[in-house]
């Protein structure tokens, strides 16, 4: 590279500083969760999370949510909606009504979980019989790109790890 194409690509540079969130300012890409809960009056309540990540090797997960609602101390569930569902996570993203209910709620079609005490979002499925690839052309992750956005991944490719990596 030339010293005048390196002063030209300098200029294009951004200092992001730390006196605000940085998160905004660069794009990120992430699953779309919907998170079911128990609420403190019996009723269930779903909303989506984009911070939603598996937190290690074994069956735990975890997501940024509100200290407001029961999930950060509870049981919850997790359902991935397919990019067809993005109205359904839409709708459980509105706010509370005065009552303290989501009426939106009652749009969306859910299903007992099996090991917890809680809601699924109906139709949110992975096929063990069938290779990640085909899994994800027919049924597309609904993805979070921050800010503000969302995609749907169809097309993957199974990434080309070096012989001698290990996890």
């Amino acid at each position: 590279m030339s010293q005048a194409d390196s002063s030209d690509s300098a200029t294009k540079l951004v200092a992001l500083g730390t006196e605000h969130p940085v998160w905004d300012r660069f794009p990120q890409v992430s699953p779309l969760a919907v998170i079911g809960m128990r609420e403190e009056d019996d009723s269930f309540d779903l909303a989506p999370k984009h911070m939603a990540m598996p937190m290690g090797w074994e069956n735990r997960s975890g997501f940024v949510c509100t200290p407001r609602h029961a999930a950060c101390e509870g049981v919850f569930t997790v359902s991935f909606p397919r990019g067809s569902q993005v109205l359904f996570a839409s709708l459980a993203s509105a706010p509370r009504c005065e009552e303290d209910t989501k009426p939106a709620l009652g749009l969306l079609t859910t299903r007992p979980a099996t090991t917890a005490d809680g809601v699924l979002l109906e139709d949110a499925r992975r096929d063990p019989d069938r290779g990640p690839a085909d899994v994800f052309a027919d049924n597309p992750l609904l993805s979070y790109l921050a800010p503000g956005r969302y995609a749907e991944v169809r097309d993957t490719l199974a990434f080309p790890f070096d012989a001698g990596w290990s996890s």
